[in-house]
Formats: structure tokens, sequence, C-alpha cells
């Protein structure tokens, strides 16, 4: 699907065919979508595409869309026009929120490339852009789940301090809190298995990409840290387990001892009843 849209930036007045590739990671597709990949891990997801062609020049893009990435691919040689190379970084690093990371940028045999969390760039001559194009989504999928799963768990950590003193010690007005310690302990299994799924992804490409986009991928993964990143989310996975289960645990023994107290008491009061009335019968035979 082809698009107009409008741009700012004397830099690119002359190329014609520049394009913007808006790509949209969704769980399920229509037949009117264009579909440029399917992922399988953590779920069954598509990468959509809608392509707009370069109408004048560059202008600042909308602010990244958590689910997908804008590219805007330039069929040009970086060498021949240093001021182009210039203006597409700037358009790439452009607004930064925030907390984001800062842009990426790399060349790789003749194309150059930027990118950062929602938006890149590639510059390169016309028999390349499809290769670095799939390399580029490929990346950048894998990387928005580990980065949703970084912000998830960021946002967990209050939660997991207040819960922390339910692993060594438990109090009866802490067993109201025992489905919530269930829900917790289910969302850090989800983590676990969604990490476990997206893990080999991110530490090497797809297979079924072409060595060019390979190596994109693999330069791309070095220069965001992706391993440091996939070992700092295992830990916090593996921290949030060890205090989920033990404070699970905790309130499931906690549970029963109360339980298993209560029906010794029941059993008590039975066997006193039942030998009151033991006493009633024989004081009743003695008196007859």
């Amino acid at each position: 699907m082809t698009e107009p849209l409008t741009f700012e930036s004397q830099h690119l007045n002359h190329i014609t065919d520049a394009t913007v590739r808006r790509i949209r990671f969704v769980a399920q597709a229509t037949d009117d979508h264009s579909v440029v990949a399917t992922f399988a891990d953590p779920s069954p997801h598509k990468a959509l595409i809608t392509s707009a062609r370069l109408n004048g020049s560059l202008r600042e893009a909308m602010a990244p869309s958590q689910d997908g990435v804008d590219i805007l691919t330039v069929p040009v040689p970086p060498k021949d026009n240093a001021d182009l190379r210039m203006a597409l970084s700037n358009w790439v690093g452009g607004s930064v929120v925030p907390g984001m990371a800062p842009p990426i940028g790399t060349v790789l045999h003749g194309a150059e490339v930027f990118w950062r969390p929602g938006r890149a760039a590639i510059c390169a001559t016309p028999e390349r852009l499809e290769l670095l194009l799939m390399a580029l989504i490929d990346f950048s999928y894998y990387e928005n789940e580990l980065r949703k799963l970084e912000h998830e768990i960021a946002a967990a950590w209050p939660e997991l301090e207040a819960d922390t003193p339910l692993a060594h010690e438990v109090k009866t007005d802490d067993l109201e809190r025992i489905e919530s310690i269930g829900r917790r302990l289910q969302q850090v299994l989800n983590w676990r298995m969604r990490y476990a799924r997206i893990q080999p992804h991110l530490y090497r490409a797809s297979a079924q990409l072409a060595l060019q986009a390979q190596e994109l991928g693999a330069r791309l993964r070095e220069k965001s840290r992706v391993e440091d990143r996939l070992e700092a989310v295992s830990g916090h996975i593996e921290t949030f387990e060890r205090i989920y289960e033990l404070a699970s645990q905790r309130l499931s023994d906690f549970r029963a001892a109360r339980q298993e107290r209560k029906l010794e008491f029941i059993i008590i009061v039975l066997l006193a009843a039942e030998t009151l009335l033991l006493l009633a019968s024989l004081l009743s035979s003695l008196e007859s």
C-alpha cells in the first residue's frame, strides 16, 4: 500500500525514491493487510507493512510505536552524500524519549544503517535495501519483545519489595494475599516462558535471512548490548521466581497448619462430647 506523505528537510529534496516503511507487529491480520514477515515466538505475530513515498523533504516523524518500527529507506550509496547521512541520523535520533536507548549507526558493505527502538533508516544501493529491511524488521521485533519484558519487570519491583517479607514470615492477616501472590507468581512464570522463547532469536538472526542481513542483525545485537540485557533479565526473573515461590510456599504451609489446628480442635471437641455422652450413659445406668 502506498500513501502520500510530506517531509521537510533541504537534504532530501532531490531524493525521489526514498520511502518510509511503517511496520506494525500484530497478533492478527485481515486479508487486506500486507504481511511482510511472521513470527512464532513468544506468540504468533505478523509484521504488517505500509509504504509511503517521499513527497518533498524529510521532517520530524511521529513518536515511535511501541509495537512496530518506521524504517526510512533511501536507495543512494551513503558515501555519495554526507549531508544525507547526517539528515537520516538526525531523523532516527530526533525526539528521543527519556530512558530510550540512543540511536545506533553502523556501516555494512557500503550501506549505512541507523536504528533506535521504533525508528530506523537505511541508506544503500537499491539491490541491498530489501535484504537490510528484513534484517531490521527481524531484529526490531525481538528487541521489542525484550524491551517489553524489561519494562514489565521494572514496573513490578515495588510490588516485589512489598511482598518480600512473606518469604520468611507469614501472619494471619497475610492469608488474604494468597490469591494476589498466586497471580504474581503466574506472571513471573509467564515472563520466564516468554524469555525462553525469544532468547534464541536474540542471540542469532534467523537462518532464513541472507548472509548480509544476518551480519547486520549481529551488529545491531552487539551495539544494543542484547546479550548483557538478556543476562540481566534472566537474573531479575530468577529473583522474582525465588521470592514468590518462597512466599507462596510459606502462605500454603501457614494455611495448611491453620486448617490442621482447626481439624484437631474439632476432633478434640467431638472426643470430649463423646466422652460426656458415655459418662452420662454410665451414670444413668448406675442410677437405674
